[in-house]
């Protein structure tokens, strides 16, 4: 999805508004009657491989990025952005992730 930088001079431009304020719409269209949004705390691991996310269904997505806390940096490539295995988020970067604390926020579709 395309997002518009608004600034004060692109917010007198309808265009540049109309096109910010329909890509949030398009997302919140997207959160149809039973799809839940949750927010996991989790720790990365040391190497590649299956973290805890206890709550997390077979299916969930990746909403946004992948937080880790710790450093206040993005993380998102380092992980799937749909879960495979309940309760567990899988981690693809080889780094030592184990001191850092990630957070995730996951939307469950409705089934």
């Amino acid at each position: 999805m395309a997002r518009a930088s608004l600034t004060k001079r692109t917010m007198r431009s309808p265009t540049k508004v109309r096109t910010e304020v329909n890509s949030h719409k398009s997302t919140l269209d997207g959160l149809e009657a039973g799809t839940s949004l949750k927010r996991y705390l989790f720790t990365g691991k040391n190497g590649a491989g299956a973290c805890t996310l206890t709550g997390a269904a077979v299916g969930d997505k990746v909403c946004g990025m992948v937080i880790n806390e710790t450093d206040l940096t993005d993380k998102s490539a380092s992980f799937e952005t749909t879960i495979t295995v309940a309760d567990q988020i899988q981690q693809s970067e080889a780094a030592d992730l184990s001191a850092k604390k990630l957070t995730v926020m996951l939307i469950r579709p409705v089934s």
